[in-house]
């Protein structure tokens, strides 16, 4: 019995007009669908950065159940006064960007202090150990969207807002 290879022979026929392509045919990038793609890029990211801090929200929800401690329903009125000093600069998606890569790096500075200490619990360590990769992502991905000057020109606000949270003098 004859086995199929799995390979799929280019047919040399034409093909008929109006027929699609098969998912097998190599298609050229056109400089139409190179500008939807590139479009499309930041509401793609915007999009699986929510799904992630969804996620880690539910993570750290699921750690204080673990530890019966209580999770908070309204917002940290610290990280309200954060966003305070930030929004107002926000203009466009690049100053979002810019203000949302500043606002991973400084989470990240933090996952990362609980994560290297060892005398940190070790559930608390392991989430965090967890959300690491992700946050590094998220600040890589608004740091693509945003670009150098804009970011310089929104860490004024995000200095006051870091400030405002004990983290600078």
């Amino acid at each position: 019995m004859a086995r199929h290879s799995g390979v799929r022979k280019r047919s040399t026929e034409a093909r008929p007009a109006g027929k699609r392509p098969s998912a097998h045919t190599p298609r050229c990038a056109t400089p139409e669908s190179t500008a939807a793609q590139a479009s499309r890029a930041p509401r793609v990211r915007g999009r699986r950065i929510a799904e992630q801090e969804s996620k880690h929200a539910r993570w750290v929800g699921e750690l204080l159940s673990a530890r019966r401690l209580p999770i908070p329903a309204e917002p940290d009125t610290a990280r309200e006064r954060y966003w305070k000093r930030t929004l107002p600069i926000i203009s466009d998606l690049a100053s979002g960007a810019a203000v949302g890569a500043h606002a991973e790096r400084m989470r990240l500075w933090r996952i990362e202090a609980i994560v290297s200490d060892a005398q940190a619990p070790a559930d608390v360590r392991a989430v965090f150990t967890r959300i690491v990769p992700e946050e590094r992502f998220n600040e890589r991905a608004f740091r693509s969207l945003s670009g150098e000057a804009v970011r310089h020109a929104t860490l004024d606000g995000h200095e006051q807002g870091m400030q405002v949270l004990g983290l600078i003098p």
